[in-house]
C-alpha cells in the first residue's frame, strides 16, 4: 500500500496536481482491505491514463512530422508544376531542363 501511495504522489507531482493534507472533517472509516482494493483500482486507472497520455504525445509528434512532410512535398510539386508551365509556355522545345529548377523534366 505504501508503494501505491508513493506512486500516486509521484504522478500527482509530475502533473502539477496539488496534494491536500488531511481534511478537517472525518470520512467514514474504511477497512484496510477495502482501502487496498480501492487503491489497486485507482492505480490501474492511473497507469492506463499515463499510457494513453504517452500514446497521444507520440501520435501528436508523428502527425506533426507527417504534416511537415506533406508541406515539403506540396512545395516540391508546386515548383515542378511552375517549371513545367514555364517550359511549355516558352515554346522552346528542349529536354525539359530549366535553369531555376532542381530537376529535369522528361516528356
Amino acid at each position: 500500500m505504501a508503494r501505491q501511495l508513493r506512486y500516486f504522489t509521484e504522478e500527482a507531482t509530475k502533473a502539477s496536481i496539488p496534494i491536500a493534507g488531511r481534511p478537517s472533517f472525518d470520512y467514514r472509516p474504511l477497512a484496510l482491505d477495502q482501502l487496498e482494493t480501492r487503491l489497486a483500482t485507482l492505480e490501474g486507472e492511473l497507469q492506463q491514463l499515463t499510457a494513453n497520455s504517452d500514446r497521444l504525445r507520440r501520435s501528436h509528434a508523428e502527425l506533426l512530422e507527417l504534416e511537415l512532410v506533406l508541406d515539403r512535398a506540396s512545395s516540391f510539386f508546386d515548383d515542378a508544376r511552375r517549371s513545367a508551365d514555364i517550359s511549355s509556355s516558352s515554346g522552346v522545345p528542349g529536354d525539359g531542363y530549366h535553369p531555376d529548377s532542381k530537376f529535369v523534366l522528361h516528356y
